[in-house]
């Protein structure tokens, strides 16, 4: 059993994009998010500064709620976010996010009909388990999953 003695869970995991609109779009087609806020900040407003480590950033923001969990995602409007670097599942740092789904084939065609596209096939592991790899309109890797075998499902909320 892991002790939770400081750390309560993973709250959230943020993805920079360059269309918020078009994000939110996707991501409540394809997961059911629902948008619970929004905001901005602009150039000057120096605690998003402070809090990032940027300079002179402005960016619009929101917070989607899933079943037990957040996203956020940012549009900035200065800076580099308007260069994107290809992700690939072999690369150091954070590579997809994982939604726990009841069915892998019918999640997968709600992600292609909202925008996302097929990186890998399904696949079925001993004891129930499967997982599909494919990607949202700005190429973060989502992985779509269904626990079973020796990955264990969420906790009920």
């Amino acid at each position: 059993m892991v002790s939770a003695d400081n750390c309560e869970g993973i709250h959230h995991v943020a993805l920079v994009v360059s269309d918020i609109d078009q994000a939110i779009e996707f991501y409540s087609a394809a997961f059911d998010g629902a948008v619970i806020k929004r905001a901005a900040w602009e150039v000057g407003e120096g605690k998003f500064d402070a809090l990032t480590g940027l300079h002179q950033s402005s960016a619009k923001f929101c917070l989607m709620r899933f079943a037990n969990s957040y996203i956020e995602i940012f549009e900035y409007s200065t800076g580099a976010a308007s260069s994107q670097v290809q992700a690939r599942a072999d690369m150091q740092g954070i590579r997809h996010i994982a939604f726990q789904v009841k069915d892998l084939e019918r999640t997968f065609e709600r992600v292609c009909q909202a925008g996302g596209r097929s990186v890998g096939e399904s696949i079925h592991v001993a004891g129930g388990g499967a997982a599909r790899y494919c990607e949202d309109p700005f190429g973060n890797i989502i992985e779509l999953l269904v626990p079973g075998g020796k990955m264990p499902p969420l906790e009920p909320r």
